[in-house]
């Protein structure tokens, strides 16, 4: 998804054509709601069952998930995958597609406190198709160098630095041990973001509970990472799909058993993967991108309406890690370039650049055969792709994989369009077919599953059909990409508390996350059994994080302390006596002249020497913290400013990195439009505390012959207001 969406009821569909840290619960557990799709065609003999419902309450206003399930599942869910567990349940892995500092707070089994993005289980009876656990579904996290992660800002660097935990884990991969040449059962899940830095692909080891930040697949707002036939080889391939509007189609080829260190022996320090990367090939490979042969770059020149067929090759983007590079201008200190240096090289390729390249899957009959899905977007390529376009790719590996990985290069391939969502001959008008497609499953029978995700204003205006789950037929040639539409979101399955902000938008709910379950789970001969998840983004309701009005407001009253003394690190903390203290209203300050300040502070004795420090506390009451899944802060400071919450430093702006004296200057003076600038983070909820709470803040000035200070402050919490659930979708041949 690119657009951030933050909650998601859980549903389990199956689909018939014939499941922390948390402990499990003895019961079988299915949502009392009904769900929020429904069959398209009453004919079809699709069924819709709904497993789990986010923000459930009973009618006494109690957290049924909390209550039944030990465990809160956040929302905004999205890829999901599953595996047969070793206590003969269906393990159901699932990503929680929040940004890095949304959700509340959960704890890693060495104590560290993450919020953000996440990955729930569900542990499903095969026969009754319920719920028997639930939790986070991995205990240790180790970060890009390989090292268990004790601090949540080891996790990221650059402009995400500051994020307390992962960034918005898109869509899944989930890969048994033993197939497409991996060792360990492992699930994939990427963070879709990009900026200067770009996201990272994580792998998690789901028998150990382990999640691994992979650095060596290279940086892109990851969709998702899908394997492919190896063959014979020693090695593992993957593609993957990098959710931005043009973008390339990337490929990795990695080495099982190799490190950088047999590669690079004279280097040192050197990046030292962990073992479950290394003998799943996911520490040491190399970094394709697709370049066209014809020279076609983008939708505009190879569409639906003048092409069906593109042959091309994976070119080797041979910069993309390079220990000798190690902190130089657009590498991390291990030598792996950012994603603005990858834009640039594969630039430099020549690459075709897709539209919106989202969700791959891979074909289960030939498993060197991808299907993939570009969102599509009204203004790249002159919109040569507004409604979205289904590819399949075939890469012709053949016996390249059994080469020596440092000469393999040029990998060929053949793009064709199944389905061109703005030149299709189905259905003529665009809203009449599939639209905006995005997350979807190659499923057993041969069929593709397509999900949509509403990318464009048009979007349901001539249909009046809500979001929807498609099957496509998988066959290029006398039937290219025959389509039948299953399932529609509905629109009137609200649950009890909860509401609908915007009942008339179509498509503001889509269906996120599709697998064939069907060999997992008890079924009839010819039955197929599908989970799926729902983001309901417009629902709103108490358990979903919704709260009215400011924490703390703008303009609010501090106590403050003026004398340029050195407090140490007492005065942070919750406990400390501020009652000497001077108060006032923000904002607070000096020297902008008459009437800017509500309240004017002192700078001490000397005009020309002014106090360095200005120190602020402000004490407020909270209740109800569990339901607070977000918190924004924004802050007026002139000129820098460090700030903690309950004692622990939740952000700090214009000032230096390492500990902070009393006598510490800002990094630089402020001035202009900044002078009058709320700068804004997100902070981690889960430093807040059931009742009394305070913030602490410290203004630096750049030196003693400043002219002025200011500092104002607005704590809020985000209205996350996303309901969803997780269903299954089963239909009998």
């Amino acid at each position: 998804m690119l657009i951030n969406r933050i909650f998601l009821s859980i549903v389990m569909i199956a689909l018939v054509q014939s499941y922390s840290c948390l402990p499990s619960f003895a019961g079988k557990f299915q949502t009392d709601e009904p769900p929020q799709m429904e069959t398209f065609d009453t004919n079809n003999g699709w069924e819709v069952t709904p497993l789990v419902t986010i923000g459930e309450t009973n009618e006494k206003g109690e957290d049924v998930n909390e209550k039944k399930l030990g465990y809160r599942p956040l929302g905004k869910l999205d890829g999901i995958g599953a595996f047969k567990s070793r206590k003969s349940l269906v393990r159901v892995l699932m990503n929680h597609e929040l940004g890095g500092g949304d959700g509340y707070a959960y704890e890693l089994s060495n104590g560290t406190q993450l919020t953000g993005a996440r990955v729930s289980f569900f542990d499903i009876h095969p026969k009754t198709r319920k719920v028997k656990a639930a939790g986070i579904a991995y205990d240790t996290v180790f970060d890009r160098s390989g090292t268990i992660v004790t601090d949540p800002e080891q996790i990221h660097e650059g402009e995400w630095e500051n994020l307390e935990g992962f960034s918005n884990l898109c869509s899944a991969y989930a890969v048994n041990a033993g197939e497409f040449g991996f060792v360990d059962n492992s699930y994939f899940a990427g963070e879709e973001v990009g900026g200067v830095v770009g996201g990272q692909q994580s792998v998690i080891d789901v028998d150990n509970r382990d999640m691994y930040v992979v650095p060596m697949m290279g940086r892109a707002a990851h969709e998702n990472a899908c394997p492919l036939d190896p063959g014979d080889s020693n090695k593992v391939a993957l593609m993957i799909g990098d959710d931005r509007v043009g973008a390339s189609l990337l490929l990795y080829i990695g080495q099982k058993g190799v490190r950088p260190r047999d590669v690079y022996p004279t280097i040192d320090p050197i990046y030292a993967p962990p073992d479950f990367l290394v003998r799943n090939g996911l520490g040491f490979g190399n970094l394709y991108v697709f370049v066209s042969d014809d020279g076609y770059l983008d939708p505009a020149d190879f569409n639906g309406n003048n092409a069906n067929s593109m042959e091309g090759k994976f070119v080797k983007l041979r910069e993309h890690f390079d220990p000798a590079k190690g902190d130089m201008i657009d590498y991390d200190s291990m030598g792996f370039c950012n994603l603005q240096l990858q834009d640039t090289l594969a630039d430099g390729a020549g690459a075709f650049m897709f539209s919106r390249p989202e969700d791959i899957s891979v074909n289960p009959n030939n498993g060197t055969q991808v299907v993939l899905a570009s969102t599509g977007n009204s203004v790249f390529a002159g919109g040569a792709d507004r409604w979205g376009t289904i590819y399949r790719i075939d890469v012709h590996l053949d016996n390249i994989l059994l080469e020596d990985l440092r000469n393999i290069n040029n990998i060929p391939a053949t793009v064709e369009i199944m389905y061109d969502g703005d030149n299709n001959k189905q259905f003529g008008d665009p809203d009449l077919g599939l639209r905006s497609p995005d997350n979807l499953d190659w499923a057993d029978d041969g069929f593709i599953y397509i999900q949509e995700d509403n990318s464009l204003s048009a979007f349901g205006q001539t249909s009046t059909v809500e979001a929807s789950i498609w099957q496509l037929n998988s066959n290029v040639g006398d039937q290219p990409g025959q389509l039948v539409r299953l399932l529609e979101m509905d629109r009137s399955a609200i649950p009890l508390g909860q509401t609908d902000s915007t009942p008339s938008d179509f498509g503001n709910w889509e269906s996120s996350g599709i697998v064939d379950v069907t060999e997992l789970f008890r079924h009839k001969k010819s039955e197929q059994v599908f989970l799926f998840d729902v983001q309901a983004h417009s629902l709103e309701g108490t358990l979903l994080g919704n709260l009215d009005g400011n924490i703390v407001p703008a303009g609010s009253t501090w106590k403050y302390l003026d004398d340029g003394t050195d407090q140490g690190k007492a005065w942070r903390r919750s406990s400390f006596d501020d009652t000497d203290w001077k108060e006032g209203p923000a904002e607070l300050g000096y020297g902008d002249g008459v009437g800017s300040e509500a309240t004017v502070v002192s700078f001490g004795p000397d005009r020309s020497n002014k106090c360095i420090t200005t120190y602020f506390r402000h004490t407020f009451d909270i209740t109800g913290t569990l339901n607070i899944n977000n918190l924004s802060l924004k802050i007026l400071r002139d000129d820098g400013a460090v700030l903690y919450l309950n004692g622990k430093e939740i952000y700090r702006t214009n000032m230096p990195a390492g500990k902070i004296p009393f006598d510490t200057p800002a990094s630089s003076a402020v001035g202009g439009s900044d002078e009058d600038t709320f700068f804004e983070t997100s902070v981690n909820p889960g430093l807040l505390k059931e009742g009394k709470n305070v913030l602490a803040v410290e203004i630096h000035q750049v030196s003693g012959t400043s002219s002025d200070i200011s500092f104002d402050l607005e704590l809020s919490s985000i209205d996350l207001g996303q309901g969803g659930q997780l269903l299954f979708m089963s239909k009998k041949n």
